[in-house]
């Protein structure tokens, strides 16, 4: 309960005999979890949200009613979209969040929700770091909103299921870009992020789905691509824990390397979540100290670092990783 201290409720708060506690809005205290101790009343932590993140926390709570109400539909309603839209609103408004402070700050676990609202806020800030205007900045937003939209036609059973997908669930899993295509057919949204929901996981070399179409794939949707790569790799699931941001850069730079995402993209966005990193210590395999000092522009996964008590270390001379040289937790 204490880790409750500092965070706003999002609801008021009864006791079993219907004494109001405290109201929605409270910033809870010492005094106040002391109180609901002695009415033997308990708030998950998910149940109130920090003030720092607020404005997130508000956009994650009405996607997720908004989102409640589309299981089993082919058709999405005005009032639907409507909903959604609350959430990009509240989003739009949030300014100064970088991919890993996205990553240390707000995000926990991965669920559908909180993978949308990811994506969508990285997708903006890969816009915003390659010079896009607002205007795309916000579809890029809208983007990552409903990109897996085609998902809640699935059974929720393929969704929460946390063993290994057979062959052909994995196939039906496959089919969500589809279905999310046709459900937002009639929403009058921006035909980019139609393209979004169908395309997200399509690939340069043609190794993705649906349809494997390789270059011609739009240019917003290829950041998009980016932008969900990134938060599937960095999350926390039922079957793995969150992987180190040394781990996702590199990975993307594979991709990179093998075809599938744009260099274009990659390679800035890469850096620029490197550069984040600089400074922070890292503990190599032989248990010297050392610190990115230099990010390079083309390989920002093989950084300049200082090693304590030697020569600098340059990763990308030695043909080197930091997974490979260093301790990943």
């Amino acid at each position: 309960m204490k880790r409750l201290i500092g965070t706003k409720l999002n609801y008021d708060v009864y006791s079993d005999k219907d004494i109001l506690l405290l109201r929605k809005g409270t910033i809870v205290s010492e005094k106040h979890v002391a109180q609901l101790a002695k009415y033997e009343v308990h708030i998950a932590r998910e149940e109130a949200s920090s003030q720092e993140n607020g404005p997130y926390d508000e956009a994650l709570q009405a996607l997720k009613k908004a989102y409640r109400a589309l299981y089993g539909k082919t058709k999405l309603s005005a009032e639907d979209v409507q909903q959604m839209e609350q959430a990009v609103a509240l989003l739009a408004a949030i300014q100064n969040l970088t991919p890993v402070s996205l990553k240390e700050k707000i995000a926990g676990d991965d669920d559908l929700y909180q993978h949308s609202v990811n994506v969508g806020l990285l997708a903006k800030n890969i816009g915003a770091l390659l010079g896009l205007g607002s205007a795309e900045q916000h579809v890029l937003l809208q983007m990552g909103i409903y990109h897996d939209i085609g998902k809640f036609q699935l059974d929720d059973y393929l969704l929460r299921k946390s063993a290994s997908l057979s062959r052909q669930e994995q196939e039906t899993v496959k089919k969500h870009p589809e279905f999310g295509f046709n459900l937002l057919q009639s929403a009058g949204l921006p035909h980019e992020v139609l393209l979004g929901a169908y395309m997200h996981h399509e690939r340069l070399d043609g190794s993705g789905y649906p349809r494997g179409i390789k270059e011609q794939v739009p240019y917003l949707v290829r950041i998009l691509t980016v932008a969900n790569r990134f938060d599937k790799i960095c999350s926390r699931d039922h079957q793995k824990k969150r992987v180190s941001f040394f781990v996702a850069v590199e990975g993307l730079m594979n991709e990179v390397s093998a075809g599938g995402l744009d260099r274009s993209i990659v390679v800035p966005f890469c850096e620029a979540v490197m550069k984040e990193l600089m400074k922070r210590p890292i503990t190599l395999l032989n248990g010297k100290k050392a610190q990115i000092v230099h990010v390079y522009n083309e390989y920002p996964h093989q950084p300049l670092l200082q090693v304590e008590g030697h020569l600098p270390l340059n990763l990308h001379q030695k043909g080197l990783t930091i997974q490979q040289v260093a301790v990943i937790e």
